[in-house]
C-alpha cells in the first residue's frame, strides 16, 4: 500500500517572502523590536499586514451588505458580537 503525503495549506506569513522598504515611525519600531525582538519583526509586520488586510475585507463587506440591504440592526450585531465571544 501506497502512503500519502498530504500537505498544509500555507499560512499566508509563510513561503516566499519579499524584502521591502516602509517608512516607519522610530519609536514604534523600537516598542515593536523590544516586545516581540529583532528575530521576530518581520513576522510580527507580516501578522500586522494580514490582519489589516482582514480588517479592511470586513469594512468592504459590511459596506456592501448595507448598500444591498440596508443598515444593519446594531442590536443584532451585538448579539452576534457577545455569541462569537461565548458570552
Amino acid at each position: 500500500m501506497r502512503s500519502v503525503t498530504r500537505s498544509r495549506k500555507p499560512k499566508p506569513t509563510e513561503g516566499v517572502t519579499e524584502t521591502i522598504a516602509a517608512s516607519v515611525p522610530t519609536a514604534l519600531v523600537k516598542e515593536v523590536r523590544e516586545r516581540v525582538g529583532k528575530g521576530e519583526f518581520s513576522r510580527f509586520v507580516a501578522r500586522a499586514l494580514r490582519h489589516e488586510l482582514v480588517r479592511l475585507n470586513r469594512a468592504k463587506f459590511i459596506a456592501d451588505f448595507e448598500e444591498q440591504f440596508g443598515v444593519l440592526d446594531k442590536k443584532v450585531v451585538d448579539r452576534a458580537r457577545r455569541a462569537i465571544r461565548g458570552e
